[in-house]
């Protein structure tokens, strides 16, 4: 998967951005590793850039999960935001339904 600069996810636009884990704007509980978050605010998905490539698809799947859980108001759990999007991308890649090409 080509992770692009911006995304669209139905009516909203998001900037794409790979951060170190200071420029993170989330509050992290001890024990727990953040890898990504959205900025509501300023609109940009955050990834961490420490993380294979793999990872960060994961993790960009994992975070339109949040954007499409808040436009759908599913009001998702964090356990099943992720459960769903893993499925997802899994189908996604296992039939290279994913472009590799710019």
């Amino acid at each position: 998967m080509i992770i692009p600069s911006e995304i669209k996810v139905w009516l909203r636009t998001f900037k794409v951005e790979f951060a170190e884990a200071e420029g993170f704007n989330s509050k992290v509980r001890k024990g727990d590793y953040l890898r990504g978050e959205v900025d509501w605010d300023q609109k940009v998905i955050r990834i961490l850039s420490t993380l294979s490539q793999d990872e960060r698809e994961e993790v960009l799947m994992h975070e339109i999960g949040h954007i499409v859980d808040d436009m759908a108001g599913s009001k998702l759990s964090e356990a099943q935001i992720t459960s769903t999007m893993q499925i997802l991308y899994f189908i996604l890649k296992e039939n290279r339904l994913l472009n590799e090409n710019p």
